[in-house]
Parts: structure tokens; sequence; C-alpha cells
């Protein structure tokens, strides 16, 4: 368990850093309600991380965050891709009333 002194250093780097590491996430995501997700979670990894040989935890946050803005990137563009699926789905899919409504014209035309 962290103590005081950890604690109060990780308070420090949060109200410093805060601002800038939100603009660095909004500008990787483009959605300010994601970047602040984005920066809390980043923050609730470097407290649980060890951080014995870490030498600049600014950096080592950036990194942090950074990561953490990948793997969100990741996580869209696999629904992206599902999105995109199901929608051309959609459209070559025929259901019942085009079906029957096809059958109908070709019918008339015969």
């Amino acid at each position: 368990m962290p103590d005081n002194k950890q604690d109060r250093s990780l308070t420090l780097l949060y109200q410093r850093h805060r601002n800038e590491l939100l603009a660095f996430l909004t500008r990787r995501v483009r959605c300010r309600e994601t970047a602040r997700d984005l920066l809390q979670d980043a923050f609730v990894r470097l407290m649980h991380s060890e951080r014995g040989n870490v030498g600049n935890l600014r950096a080592f946050l950036y990194r942090i965050a950074n990561n953490l803005s990948i793997d969100h990137a990741r996580r869209n563009q696999v629904r992206g891709v599902n999105d995109e699926q199901a929608l051309e789905h959609l459209h070559t899919d025929t259901g019942p009333e085009r079906s029957a409504v096809a059958g109908n014209t070709l019918d008339h035309l015969e």
C-alpha cells in the first residue's frame, strides 16, 4: 500500500499535468469525454504500477496515456469494421417484402 509521500507525489503529478495530458488525449481520441475517461485510467494504472525504476514520471504517464489511446483506437477500428459489415449485409440482404415485390414485378413482366 502506498505511503503518504507516494500519495502526495501522485496528487502533485496529477495537479501539475492533468490539463496538458487531457489536451493530449483529446487530440488523440477527438472526444473530450473519452479523453477524460482515459486520463482517469492512466492515473489509475500509474498508481498501481511499479514505479521504483522510473526516472521521469511525467514521461511514464504520457506513455501510459498514449498506449491507452492506441488501445481505444484499435477497439473503435474493430467496431467500425463490424458496423460496416452489418451495413453491407443490410444493403445486400433482401427482406420478405422486397422479395415479394420483386417476384410480383417479374410475374407482371412475363
